[in-house]
């Protein structure tokens, strides 16, 4: 449940980054060391590929 909250998180810092043009990429690079599971690690890097 930790790494799913943290994903979470990381989506809304995606579309704060779109919206207020601020750079959040050391929270990004935290969010992606925490993740551990496959499938949430696959999400992430979509979310990094996304262009909002």
């Amino acid at each position: 449940m930790f790494q799913v909250e943290k994903l979470e998180m990381a989506i809304q810092a995606k579309i704060y980054e779109g919206q207020y043009k601020k750079d959040l990429s050391e929270f990004q690079t935290y969010v992606e060391r925490i993740i551990e599971d496959d499938c949430l690690k696959e999400l992430f890097q979509e979310l990094q590929d996304l262009k909002i």
